[in-house]
Formats: structure tokens, C-alpha cells, sequence
């Protein structure tokens, strides 16, 4: 048995097939995954573990190198870093929350310091004795940059890591 020319033939799945009829839609193929699982988690934790270590050598190199005198170590003590998930990626943030970090590390204009509730200011005077006033006119200061010098030191130490890990990565092949 023939069928006549240009006759609709059935199909797989029941589709009408002939000339001018579209063909039927091809199930989509099943690729293999293009990275394996197991390496997709050693780069996660490769990542993670270069974030740490640039994060731990910013604080480090708050506290071993300070362009400042450092006087009561609050500013280094209140340097954290936190690496913060953006839906883009990875952030590696250096924060410091002393009240006075901005004005140390972005400079100071001159300005006046009051006391609180009409007291008095206390501090220790050029020969060491107690001096007490109302207000004092402080002389500003330069910026120390602090925050960057550890932040630009971090991001250099975190392309270090990535590219020994990549190295390490890359031997395996």
C-alpha cells in the first residue's frame, strides 16, 4: 500500500506530518552537567577559603601597621571584615564602627568639642597633668586612610589566593 503524494502521514506522539505541516518538536536532549559537582563545591570552598584569609590580613595589617599612633587600640579592635553575599557574588568587606574611625581615616576639618550637659572635658595635658575645660578647638587632622590601605591590601592578597588555588586546580589536569 502507497499513500498518494503530499497525503498527511500519523506521526510519532499522534502528530499529522506532510508537506506543508510543521515537524513534530524533537525532545530536548539531556546534556551532561558541563562541571562536575564535586569541583563546582572544591571552587566554593577554594572561594570562601581566599575570602577568609584576605579578610583575617586586612585586620592584620590594621593592627601591625597603623599610619596613626595608635593610643587606646579601639580603632583596631573595632576593625571587622564580613564577606556579604550580593545576588552577583561576594563582597569582602572592612568596617570599623569607633565613632571617631570616619575622622581618622577621612580626615578631620579644625572644629570645636563641647562637653556634654555643661561638664567638662578631661584630658591629660602636654605635661601630663589633668586639664579640664568647657570646650576645645581641635586643629583637624590629615586623613590616614587606614580602611583603604587595608581594604586595597586585602583585594591584592585575595588575587594571590585565588591564583595559587587555580594553580593547585590546574596541576590536577
Amino acid at each position: 500500500f502507497q499513500m498518494p503524494p503530499g497525503a498527511p502521514m500519523q506521526g510519532p506522539q499522534g502528530l499529522q506530518v506532510g508537506p506543508g505541516m510543521p515537524y513534530p518538536p524533537m525532545p530536548p536532549p539531556n546534556p551532561p552537567p558541563l562541571v562536575d559537582p564535586e569541583a563546582e563545591e572544591r571552587a566554593e570552598r577554594m572561594l570562601v577559603e581566599a575570602e577568609e584569609h584576605a579578610g583575617r590580613h586586612a585586620i592584620l595589617q590594621v593592627h601591625s601597621n597603623p599610619p596613626f599612633k595608635p593610643r587606646t587600640g579601639n580603632l583596631h579592635d573595632k576593625t571587622k571584615y564580613r564577606i556579604v553575599r550580593l545576588a552577583s557574588g561576594r563582597v569582602l568587606r572592612i568596617t570599623n564602627n569607633a565613632k571617631y574611625a570616619g575622622a581618622i581615616d577621612g580626615g578631620a576639618k579644625p572644629h570645636l568639642i563641647r562637653a556634654k550637659n555643661g561638664g567638662y572635658l578631661a584630658f591629660k595635658g602636654r605635661d601630663g597633668k589633668m586639664v579640664f575645660r568647657r570646650q576645645v578647638h581641635h586643629p583637624g587632622n590629615r586623613p590616614y586612610k587606614f580602611l583603604y590601605k587595608a581594604t586595597t591590601s586585602a583585594y591584592r592578597v585575595l588575587g594571590q589566593e585565588l591564583t595559587r588555588h587555580m594553580t593547585d586546580i590546574a596541576r590536577h589536569f
